[in-house]
């Protein structure tokens, strides 16, 4: 299935491609640019090839509801508010970017491998007038089963740890939280100029020959694991870490 002058810049032309493709096809998408006013769920197995495509979630959030495997090829996700793909199976992205959004990325509640994928140009302060309190509602990419970064980027990106909002603190998180009983391996990655806490891990997590470089920290006390060695699940193997401190104190981007 080829996207074709018979598209229209809605999501809805993609809707149709899959509803008529069969489990296991591919749907490829030609230079195009598509708007979304809806959710998308999709519920067969099939492969999604961008061909630089652009996906644009026109402020709109939950883009993606993916209930079977699927592979996302060469896309460009921006403008969601909320979380652009929930995950609920296993599924692979590769070569694919994430930017100029401001709220979550990925919600992952299955397998999921990320693969040669850039994250870059996120600012999640300016939809925080929108968090409710005690909320932890700007990480963008949340694991809650099993997944694996590879080869990919994470750059300019603004996440502080604490907003004030009507006079109450929100806990506004990380660039990737690993939650309980949840796998994480970050493997050739690279994190740079970023203004957040980058990690927070309550899972197992194994960071693998990844740079972290140029991150910054609003004026907030977290925790560090040491570097080349195992505190409390977390392993850091072969992996640098600059101006961020020095890695035995209990500042820096990783609690």
């Amino acid at each position: 299935y080829n996207s074709d002058t018979t598209w229209t810049n809605t999501i809805d032309s993609l809707e149709k491609a899959i509803n008529l493709a069969q489990n296991n096809a591919t749907i490829y998408l030609n230079n195009i640019e598509l708007f979304s006013n809806k959710h998308l769920t999709i519920n067969k197995n099939i492969t999604i090839i961008g061909n630089n495509a652009i996906i644009n979630g026109f402020e709109n959030a939950n883009l993606f509801n993916i209930n079977s495997n699927v592979k996302l090829i060469n896309i460009t996700f921006k403008n969601a508010s909320d979380y652009m793909l929930n995950i609920n199976s296993n599924s692979v992205i590769e070569n694919c970017t994430f930017t100029n959004t401001t709220g979550k990325q990925i919600n992952n509640n299955a397998n999921l491998k990320v693969i040669n994928t850039k994250f870059e140009n996120i600012n999640t302060i300016e939809k925080a007038a929108e968090l409710e309190e005690k909320t932890n509602a700007h990480t963008m990419i949340y694991n809650q089963k099993d997944m694996e970064i590879v080869n990919s980027t994470f750059t300019n990106i603004t996440a502080p740890h604490i907003l004030e909002i009507n006079g109450n603190n929100v806990e506004t998180s990380y660039i990737i939280y690993n939650l309980n009983n949840s796998n994480l391996i970050i493997n050739n990655t690279k994190f740079d100029n970023n203004n957040a806490r980058l990690l927070n891990n309550n899972g197992k997590t194994t960071v693998i020959k990844t740079n972290m470089t140029n991150t910054k920290l609003l004026p907030n006390i977290v925790k560090i694991t040491t570097i080349n060695k195992a505190i409390d699940n977390k392993h850091v193997l072969k992996s640098s870490y600059e101006e961020n401190g020095v890695p035995d104190t209990i500042t820096g981007p990783i609690y």
